[in-house]
């Protein structure tokens, strides 16, 4: 199971591929006790995100720039 805090940057499974920017990740407001959903804040509006496991990845937002060659 995914750690998820509040305050963490997540990204979807549908933009792994890209770069993370503001369109495409989210900070998370509030996490359920067991872990099952979270609530994330994006530019896009806020959304209750069930299945942490399979929606999401938490962004290592210090070593965001790893990718960068």
């Amino acid at each position: 199971m995914i750690e998820v805090k509040k305050g963490d940057i997540i990204m979807f499974i549908s933009d792994l591929g890209e770069f993370p920017t503001q369109l495409n990740t989210a900070r998370v407001t509030r996490v359920a006790k067991d872990k099952s959903w979270v609530d994330i804040s994006s530019i896009w509006g806020r959304k209750r995100v069930p299945n942490t496991d399979y929606n999401f990845k938490v962004i290592d937002w210090e070593n965001r720039f790893d990718k960068i060659v």
